[in-house]
Formats: structure tokens, C-alpha cells, sequence
């Protein structure tokens, strides 16, 4: 699990894992063997969770645009504007951060927050909702 899990056999401390790459590292000295029972314990690395958790949005958000614009049978020569209303801090950022590749995935010209979308959504526990014009 390159890139993703380490590990250590070494004396170490949280702050210890700053800077660390991996999203997760494995102690080897945090674990406890209890009879035939063992106990493993991993040190997660918070910006590189928050990467993760900030991709699978992306990726969730990219598939249900092109969803809206199958069902609406648009074709890739389409090119479209992308309507978004949310109140989730954790979207406005995606949306902003990610904008670009959002853009590119989903064939669209603009990504715009509006009032009114058509089309509530639910990612992650929180709505967003959407609408996918057809640019004239």
C-alpha cells in the first residue's frame, strides 16, 4: 500500500507524523497482543484525510453532473453551464479548490453558485443542489 500505509517500529509522538505523506501510519509499538487476540492501532494523517474525503466529493460530484447531463440527452459536443446552491462549507470549498477539473470532467464552461437550482442532491450527508443548462 504504497503511498498510503507506513509503518514504524520506532519511539514516536503525534507530532512526529508532520510532514508524513502516507495517510496512514502503522505502530508497531502501539499494538497490544491479549491472548490470541491482537489490538492494532494506526496513526491517521489529517491533511491527507481531508485530501481524501476532499477527492471523493470531487469524483461525487463530477458523476452525478454527467448523470444530469445523460438524463437530459445532451452529447459531448454540448457545452453547458453548471448551477450550484449549498450551505455546506465543505462543498463551497471543493467546488472553489477543484473548479477547474470539475469543468474539464464535465465538459461545462461556467460553474456558478445560484439561488435556484433544480436538482437537490445529497453527498456526503449534505445537500447541494444543481442544475445543468445547455449554453446556447
Amino acid at each position: 500500500m504504497k503511498g498510503v500505509l507506513a509503518y514504524t517500529d520506532q519511539k514516536v509522538v503525534s507530532t512526529d507524523f508532520r510532514g508524513e505523506s502516507c495517510t496512514s501510519v502503522f505502530d508497531a509499538d502501539a499494538g497490544i497482543r491479549l491472548a490470541s487476540a491482537q489490538k492494532l492501532q494506526s496513526s491517521v494523517n489529517p491533511a491527507m484525510a481531508l485530501q481524501l474525503r476532499q477527492a471523493g466529493i470531487v469524483r461525487e460530484l463530477i458523476r452525478t453532473i454527467n448523470q444530469i447531463r445523460k438524463e437530459q440527452g445532451l452529447t459531448l459536443k454540448d457545452v453547458v453551464t453548471i448551477e450550484y446552491h449549498t450551505n455546506y462549507a465543505a462543498f463551497k470549498d471543493v467546488l472553489a479548490k477543484y473548479s477547474e477539473e470539475i469543468l474539464r470532467a464535465t465538459l461545462a464552461k461556467k460553474l456558478v453558485s445560484s439561488a435556484e437550482p433544480s436538482q437537490k442532491f445529497e453527498i456526503e450527508g449534505a445537500e447541494i443542489k444543481i442544475l445543468v443548462r445547455k449554453d446556447s
